[in-house]
């Protein structure tokens, strides 16, 4: 699995957003994004980004789909604190949903949180989305849990491989803590591994 971020907070961004590093604890709250592939499945954690942000994304999925030779299921994470997205980068959105649809089996948009903030954001992805054909799957879910209530069987273990990964690296937090004990068995939407 390959993991990658763009960690340059974003009101500079204008000239370094090539740069990737390391994330050390603390900095998901300045990354622009962050990304993770593993074989079928791609997940960004998204912060503040630019246009120029979405277009590094898009072609790091699509990386992931030539490298994997099939389409790929893609998670888009947008955490409750992340602002709704510049019109650049709304306007940017659009122009490049259709190129997206080509390389993804299916698009997994998280949206944590409620209130203007989210419908603003939901608005922002319907606009964004709704020139693309519809024989893709696109889903807007509340938690990434929810993810898996959606996903089509032949993709379920590169998702939850990919939301594993995410987890482990602080990108998501699983909700295990809002749901689970420390002693609790994992959640029931978290298929067991099929060995």
């Amino acid at each position: 699995m390959r993991q990658t971020h763009a960690l340059t907070p974003s009101h500079a961004l204008a000239s370094t957003s090539n740069t990737t590093t390391r994330r050390t604890e603390g900095d998901l709250s300045n990354m622009s994004f962050s990304f993770i592939d593993s074989p079928g499945a791609c997940f960004v954690r998204w912060g503040d980004p630019t246009a120029r942000d979405v277009a590094q994304t898009f072609l790091r999925v699509r990386a992931a789909a030539d490298t994997y030779g099939m389409p790929v299921a893609y998670v888009s994470y947008v955490p409750a604190t992340t602002p709704p997205p510049h019109p650049s980068v709304c306007a940017y959105l659009s122009r490049i949903a259709p190129r997206l649809s080509t390389v993804c089996s299916s698009v997994y948009f998280v949206l944590e949180g409620s209130g203007f903030h989210v419908a603003r954001k939901r608005g922002v992805l319907l606009t964004a989305f709704s020139t693309v054909q519809q024989h893709r799957k696109y889903v807007v879910c509340r938690d990434c849990g929810e993810v898996y209530q959606h996903a089509p069987s032949q993709e379920m273990n590169a998702l939850r491989l990919v939301l594993i990964r995410a987890r482990e690296t602080g990108l998501w937090d699983g909700g295990l803590r809002r749901r689970l004990p420390s002693t609790s068995r994992p959640p029931s939407w978290l298929p067991a591994p099929s060995c």
